[in-house]
């Protein structure tokens, strides 16, 4: 029996050693293409590690913004400085309630927000939470908490991304890297400026290329409606249900949990996308009935006017034009009430 339980630690042992071995390789040497099941990518869209380094430096905000990309693109912490409040964005690309509990643990005491404002974005709360997982995994700290979010998630390409972050830092020396902090593309007509703002923003700005017959901005085609329809039916049920994992359901219940008994005030935001793509949305009523129940909830789809072709970057963020009209309302709403 003693034998038996020897041999089988020594094939375990092997096994995690050959298993690190051929993860560290895979992740080190291979094409992108070739390592679906691995993204240890430092520096990627989004700004995620230019704004985790900064928030390591900040100290105490009255106002926290978290959520996925339409956070860190649309809440400016310029337009909320200029009304007497101090705030940091740690929205990220995709990010999800169980990213938004990780980050909120990691750096609350750090901040210390008399207010948090929470993106609410439907689609994340259907969504798996990888992407986001890997791209903080590889842009933060790592420690006990993103273990628990690997299990949380439960994905190979988390737990090989993990596994590749933590060895490489344990027997690498990682240098600091400079992200590219201010990015431009163009897509037709438009010409889109993407740049990192401090306090963890994105600004988008888009201007035309041709702009002799100045229309707009004509982002909907059909391409994107396409695009559209395959999100809603992540967001919904082919009955029109709202579709939301319970991992995800658990993460955010208990981020609200912790916000009260810190007495910190959360207001939920969700913000605009354009009216064909929240059309495709036959569970938002149930949508909005959940989250109204839960916080103070502002939804700038309903009764607010944004303007397709002049206040959106895509189908479903805001450009910066968009940016200053909700976040002017959301203060005056919202803040106002302080």
């Amino acid at each position: 029996m003693k034998k038996f339980f020897i041999n089988g630690f020594l094939f375990l042992a092997t096994t995690v050693v050959f298993y690190t071995a051929a993860v560290m390789l895979w992740g080190s040497y291979l094409p992108a293409d070739m390592k679906k099941n691995i993204n240890y990518r430092r520096g990627s869209f989004g700004f995620t590690y230019t704004r985790l380094q900064e928030v390591n430096q900040t100290g105490k905000v009255d106002v926290l913004f978290v959520g996925s990309s339409h956070a860190y693109c649309g809440f400016d912490a310029r337009i909320f400085g200029q009304h007497g409040y101090t705030s940091f964005n740690l929205g990220s690309s995709m990010q999800t309630p169980v990213q938004s509990d990780l980050l909120i643990n990691r750096y609350l005491d750090r901040l210390s927000p008399s207010v948090v404002v929470y993106e609410i974005y439907p689609y994340a709360f259907a969504s798996d939470g990888v992407e986001s997982a890997v791209d903080i995994i590889a842009n933060d700290r790592i420690n006990g908490g993103d273990v628990a979010m690997a299990a949380t998630v439960n994905s190979i390409k988390t737990y090989n991304t993990l596994l590749y972050g933590f060895v490489s830092r344990l027997f690498r020396k990682e240098k600091p890297i400079q992200e590219q902090l201010s990015i431009t593309a163009s897509s037709g007509n438009i010409i889109s400026h993407s740049k990192y703002i401090r306090g963890g923003f994105m600004e988008k700005s888009m201007e035309l290329a041709d702009s002799s017959a100045h229309t707009g901005f004509e982002i909907i085609t059909p391409a994107v409606e396409r695009k559209m329809q395959a999100d809603a039916a992540v967001v919904q049920t082919k009955d029109g249900k709202w579709y939301a994992r319970s991992y995800q359901l658990a993460a955010f219940e208990n981020t609200l949990r912790k916000m009260k008994e810190r007495n910190i005030r959360v207001i939920l935001v969700q913000a605009p996308v354009v009216p064909a793509y929240y059309a495709l949305l036959r569970c938002s009523n149930e949508i909005n009935a959940y989250f109204s129940s839960k916080a103070e909830y502002y939804n700038f789809n309903e009764g607010s006017s944004f303007d397709e072709k002049v206040d959106f970057a895509d189908y479903h963020h805001l450009n910066q034009t968009g940016v200053t009209k909700m976040n002017e309302v959301l203060i005056q709403k919202a803040f106002s009430k302080k």
